[in-house]
């Protein structure tokens, strides 16, 4: 009897030592001629003898090796092997061997795309390594928690599993792990559309993976790096990882499919769609082999994409229906996204859009209900940047049956669905801002509103409001009023972005500083086109009335004041009538909601002007001065302004100089607003604690004449730059940025940001221009004025001299219409009639 045992024990030894070690591709193992039994043989061997002998112990033994022999080319069949494996170590009592079988089900069943299944696995194994005190086992088991929850769109959950991960790994020193927990988290931002992120983690993770020699994950982070790429834009950039990727994967690795999808994506994307199928099938053959269902899903979506770029709707149709029904099986409503949308798209090109309706409005409602699912705000709004095609495809769909029924119902809900994807997280911090018992609007005014409550709540006899919604195949424009609601479509987004970017370029440089004689007339050309395209399909329903523009994605750069009065060619659009923006039309009424159920602020205007930047200004008392370049050490708060300065100017501090003319224009808003009312904050005075005072909330006008920096990699980081020395020159903290933006309430009617570029952000598709101004409507203000552009200074003094002058004078104008007479004004002086002088600021917000 020992002699059996022996041999046994010996046959499940050798089976274990000849599978891969951990993480890598099973090795290519042909039976040889002289008939050496499989390793799948032996383990049968080795299990039916153990059973034999009774001893659950080493029959687990042989059913886990069992399942490491078959997990790499039949996953399906080895979870079965696996679960045996796990009967065996539950009855001899091994609960460390217990867990290992619960971690490897788990990881084989999320490759089978049975990710609730694999969680509840997962999680049984996290609790016993707790009663082990075994955190190897524990950083195992709740990484598989993460993926589990990550492949369920269940971002928030997944972060906060991979977020524990990394703090464990780190505590037990385990730098692979910590490895892994970097890429997974990178993974949650890539899913949520925050590529800036994902791409630094990714990169963060790249480095010690190649220098460890771990080969399988780098190559999961090569291709993670390149789809973040590829998402963001850069597709020539993506291609190399997706090969590398590629390169790395040997064949038959189950990872080796998915970098064929990502690198025929690329291809698809970039015009080569023949090369891309190639790819896309053999992908397919390799996931059907594996009985990998949601794989296979992906590849049949994928090649339905690519037949419909070839021109072949029929085909794609095709190949989205059986799609579909794999993703039906998986258990989560959002992976039968990707295959509606791709169908809806398909019958809309084969001239059947009611058809096509009924699948985007599957498509649309289940996104919308995949969004209540993330409840961290900053995550939720990056989750619309890469479902935005929902929503694009969704209004194609309701106007193409609009246009075969002339149905104005049709028209409305396609605006409605527009509307939803329009800032969407700035209605629910806006609604969040006041916090229970709080006097900002009531919660349940966070969902964006219908036609009815619109019309009702935001709109007025004497306002259109004139909505746009970009894609990439056409776009739609919108007028809104009281009692009526049309809809044009628009050229596709890359021929408006185009010449958005062309006319900002223009406008934005300064007339008779080294531009060439033909710059004038090519801006006038450029702004007359874009007037033709953007204007001109509305032009009846403007008439005279005020016009409030709902920009999107590179409109929010355009200077709609300047553009060419459709009904008056060559008269720029303010010359009869005001132009506001608004994020959103139910940002408005959700705006002045917030401001109704506020007391009024009692006092006029606080100005913060010609800040101190350095230890070295002239305002430094005597003896005490330092260079620009100080040494001091930087305030732990400041590393936002060391950032955002070099984002801008790729120095710590070299763009910030002293700005004269703020001096100036301070003094003569002080001068408008008397004594009585006014607070005036230059200098030393003009600092972060004065912004922090709590009667600041008091003043009904707050006005900013300071640098305005924007930190596009981390919007957080923009802000304004304050005094950043004292009176004995000593560096101080004095950057006022979004992120503590966002934590002040005030009560003022209005903030003016004179500075840089103060109307710009990062631009998150859904959610619009992330920024200062929308950080400021979070803190209270129900209008922001702003700038586009780097303005002449001495402009910009006089410019905000007459719009204060407009609002605190005789006319005691509102601010939309006080803005609008002094650029008026600006335009009829000869030295500033450009729009270089006058267009770039704009006032978002409330126009009453």
């Amino acid at each position: 009897m020992p002699s059996i045992r022996r041999d046994v024990t010996l046959l499940v030894c050798a089976t274990l030592a000849a599978l891969p070690a951990s993480g890598e591709a099973p090795a290519e193992t042909p039976p040889t001629a002289t008939g050496t039994p499989s390793i799948t043989a032996r383990s049968l061997r080795a299990e039916a003898s153990w059973r034999g002998l009774g001893d659950l112990y080493w029959e687990g033994a042989a059913w886990t090796a069992r399942g490491e022999a078959l997990r790499g080319e039949t996953p399906a069949e080895a979870v079965p092997a696996f679960e045996e494996a796990l009967r065996c170590w539950r009855a001899a009592g091994a609960a460390r061997e217990e867990a290992d079988a619960l971690v490897a089900i788990g990881t084989l069943l999320n490759n089978l795309s049975r990710n609730r299944d694999a969680l509840g696995r997962f999680e049984e194994a996290r609790a016993l390594a707790r009663d082990l005190s075994a955190p190897d086992l524990e950083a195992r088991a709740l990484n598989g928690v993460g993926e589990s929850r990550a492949q369920m769109f269940e971002a928030e959950a997944a972060f906060d599993a991979f977020t524990e991960l990394l703090a464990l790994c780190r505590r037990t020193g385990d730098a692979a792990g910590e490895i892994e927990a970097l890429g997974n988290l990178g993974y949650v931002y890539l899913q949520l559309g925050d590529y800036l992120e994902a791409a630094r983690l990714f990169e963060r993770a790249l480095e010690p993976a190649r220098r460890h020699g771990q080969r399988s994950f780098e190559a999961t982070l090569l291709n993670n790096l390149g789809e973040t790429l590829a998402r963001g834009g850069d597709l020539e950039a993506a291609r190399p990882h997706f090969e590398e990727a590629l390169a790395l994967r040997p064949e038959g690795a189950p990872q080796r499919a998915y970098a064929m999808v990502n690198l025929g994506s690329v291809y698809r994307q970039t015009g080569d769609a023949r090369r891309a199928i190639g790819l896309f099938e053999g992908a397919l053959a390799s996931f059907r082999a594996a009985g990998n269902r949601w794989g296979e899903a992906v590849a049949l979506d994928q090649l339905g994409w690519a037949s419909l770029s070839l021109g072949e709707p029929d085909r794609a149709y095709a190949f989205h229906m059986q799609a579909l029904p794999l993703h039906e099986t998986l258990n989560d409503p959002l992976y039968l996204v990707p295959s509606l949308y791709g169908a809806a798209q398909a019958e809309l090109k084969r001239g059947r859009p009611d058809q096509a309706l009924a699948l985007s409005e599957r498509a649309y409602t289940t996104i919308e209900a995949g969004r209540d699912r993330v409840l961290s705000r900053r995550l939720r709004t990056t989750l619309l940047a890469p479902w935005r095609l929902i929503y694009e495809g969704h209004v194609d769909a309701l106007m193409a049956v609009h246009r075969a029924r002339s149905d104005t119902a049709l028209v409305e809900r396609a605006f409605e669905v527009g509307e939803r994807a329009r800032a969407r997280s700035l209605l629910e911090l806006l609604a969040d801002a006041s916090g229970p018992g709080g006097d900002g609007p009531p919660q349940d005014m966070a969902q964006p509103l219908t036609m009815a409550e619109l019309r009702a709540r935001a709109l007025d006899d004497d306002t259109v409001v004139v909505a746009y919604l970009l894609g990439d195949d056409r776009g739609h424009v919108w007028a809104l009023s009281r009692d009526t609601v049309v809809a044009h479509e628009l050229p596709p987004r890359a021929q408006i972005a185009g010449l958005a970017r062309r006319a900002q370029e223009l406008l934005a440089a300064r007339p008779g500083r080294g531009q060439p004689e033909s710059a004038a007339a090519e801006a006038q050309d450029v702004l007359a086109e874009l007037g033709r395209v953007l204007l001109s399909p509305v032009a009846p329903q403007l008439g005279t009335r005020r016009v409030a523009i709902v920009a999107d994605g590179p409109l929010h750069h355009v200077p709609f004041a300047a553009l060419p009065d459709p009904a008056h060619p060559g008269v720029p659009l303010m010359v009869e009538h005001e132009v506001v923006s608004l994020p959103s039309v139910s940002t408005l009424a959700l705006l002045r909601e917030a401001a109704s159920r506020r007391a009024p602020p009692s006092r006029t205007v606080a100005v913060f002007a010609d800040p101190v930047f350095d230890a070295g200004d002239e305002r430094v008392r005597p003896g005490r001065r330092q260079p620009a370049a100080s040494t001091e050490p930087t305030p732990r708060r400041s590393l936002h302004l060391t950032s955002s300065v070099r984002d801008v100017d790729g120095d710590s501090q070299s763009g910030l100089g002293r700005l004269p003319f703020t001096r100036r224009e301070a003094l003569d808003i002080l001068e408008l607003a008397g004594k009585g009312g006014a607070r005036r904050a230059l200098d030393f005075d003009a600092n972060l604690a004065a912004v922090r005072a709590p009667d600041l909330a008091d003043f009904r006008f707050v006005h900013f004449a300071t640098h305005g920096l924007l930190n596009n990699a981390r919007p957080e980081a923009s802000g304004l730059v304050l005094s950043l020395a004292d009176r004995e020159g000593r560096a101080r903290d004095g950057f006022l940025s979004v992120e503590e933006i966002l934590k002040l309430r005030w009560r003022a009617d209005l903030v003016t940001l004179s500075g840089c570029r103060t109307g710009l952000g990062r631009s998150v598709s859904g959610e619009g221009v992330v920024g200062l101004t929308r950080a400021f409507m979070v803190a209270g203000v129900p209008r922001v004025v702003a700038s586009l552009w780097s303005v002449d200074d001495s402009a910009t003094a006089e410019l905000m001299k007459r719009f204060y002058g407009e609002m605190l004078g005789p006319a005691r104008r509102t601010p939309a219409a006080a803005l609008r007479a002094a650029q008026l004004e600006m335009r009829k002086t000869r030295a500033w009639s450009a729009p270089y002088y006058w267009a770039a600021f704009q006032l978002q917000g409330d126009w009453r």
